[in-house]
């Protein structure tokens, strides 16, 4: 009995020691608990490391703070179609999908706040190419509502253009 304790706590101590790192999207996550993953991919590279790819989850790295919850104001994007567009429009905060203005629409007002963080920001515009030149007017910036109507400060006011070569247009926007 004895003998078989002891070997059962030997392995446990060289399970415990022999441990992987885990990451979850690229952010370290040992010591993560209680978490289920739909539709992932796992991946253990040649050192033993576990990496996990689950689309739709965020993990801020040890010692990060949510950026969005410091950024002051409310922000939007207010697009504006001179006519609808055949295809979708898609609006992208730093690399992450915000919204899309579908086929038929003629205007799209977006809140973006929750995909900012403090300081410099990308806000990307991009549709697939347009058999009518379509302008497109493009409005970025601090707002707010006020008895159902947006009011609305702009820090980009741009008129871009969806063509046959679609539309892809970045625009560089500081948070506060």
């Amino acid at each position: 009995m004895l003998r078989t304790t002891l070997c059962l706590m030997a392995m446990l101590c060289w399970l415990t020691a022999g441990a992987a790192e885990v990451y979850v999207n690229g952010v370290k996550a040992d010591g993560l608990t209680a978490q289920e993953f739909k539709n992932c991919t796992v991946r253990f590279d040649e050192k033993g490391a576990v990496h996990i790819t689950a689309p739709g989850v965020k993990l801020l790295a040890e010692g990060a703070s949510t950026d969005a919850t410091k950024v002051s104001a409310q922000y939007f994007v207010a697009l504006t179609l001179a006519q609808v567009a055949a295809g979708a429009i898609r609006i992208i905060v730093n690399g992450t999908e915000a919204d899309t203005v579908k086929p038929g629409e003629k205007t799209k007002i977006t809140e973006i706040t929750k995909f900012l963080r403090p300081g410099p920001n990308k806000v990307l515009v991009m549709a697939g190419p347009e058999k009518a030149v379509v302008p497109v007017q493009v409005l970025i910036g601090p707002g707010r509502n006020n008895a159902g109507s947006l009011e609305l400060s702009p820090t980009v006011d741009k008129q871009a253009t969806l063509a046959d070569k679609g539309l892809s247009e970045t625009f560089d926007i500081t948070a506060r």
